[in-house]
């Protein structure tokens, strides 16, 4: 797992190749994707600007 959601981001995360999935995990332990990154995306410069949490799990 990339970043954890309700966990600080103390990076961002820049994807190079392949790609990554983003999504949340409810209390149950039912996943839901979001979204899929791909190649040239980057994800967590809100969190890491303003000081928050990620609100998603990336892996």
């Amino acid at each position: 797992m990339l970043t954890t959601r309700g966990k600080p981001m103390e990076s961002l995360i820049v994807v190079l190749r392949g790609s990554l999935e983003v999504g949340v995990q409810t209390s149950t332990g039912k996943r839901y994707v979001v979204r899929f990154m791909e190649p040239g995306q980057i994800q967590g410069v809100i969190p890491i600007l303003d000081g928050k949490h990620s609100i998603h799990d990336t892996r």
